[in-house]
């Protein structure tokens, strides 16, 4: 190995030496699985949910009425902002200090978590054919919103945490 590269030499270069990642604390592997587990399960749920054909023929009229008052784009807007919290939560690391603030770590690690969401909003429209559904525009348009809202959210709570900590 050549002098000068070396994991103690390399690993500050990689993570800031202010990052939250730079230190390790044990609690947060259990909650990182934790939330990688809460994830799985919530798109599990989300995408089985959004491929069941319910309503059409069973109840014409709860379906008419769901189309008429767009009850179907409120509710991916609400699942698409609560799964881009879940992912956030589990996979951007809060600072440990409620005082820092985010880092470019944090963003750049916010902005994958956008785009993972998004690409998973893409696949999960773009299946729906498959399984007697229809590809809608306004569906993409009510999960890109939620994906949206869900970061605001995610960073609301880190600055609630901030001010309740301290």
């Amino acid at each position: 190995m050549k002098a000068g590269i070396g994991r103690d030499t390399l690993l500050p270069k990689i993570l800031k030496p202010n990052s939250t990642m730079s230190t390790y604390h044990p609690q947060q592997g259990v909650s990182r699985y934790r939330g990688i587990i809460c994830c799985l399960v919530y798109a599990t749920a989300l995408f089985s949910a959004t491929h069941i054909a319910l309503g059409h023929e069973e109840q014409p009229a709860l379906y008419a009425a769901q189309k008429e008052y767009y009850l179907d784009k409120a509710i991916q807007f609400l699942a698409y902002s609560v799964f881009t919290v879940i992912v956030g939560l589990a996979f951007v690391p809060m600072p440990e200090d409620p005082s820092e603030t985010l880092s470019d770590l944090t963003a750049d690690r916010l902005i994958r978590v956008a785009m993972a969401v998004g690409l998973f909003a893409v696949l999960d429209e773009g299946t729906q054919p498959f399984f007697g559904r229809n590809f809608e525009i306004a569906d993409c348009i009510a999960n890109i919103m939620g994906i949206a809202v869900g970061l605001v959210v995610f960073l609301l709570l880190n600055e609630a945490r901030s001010y309740l900590e301290n």
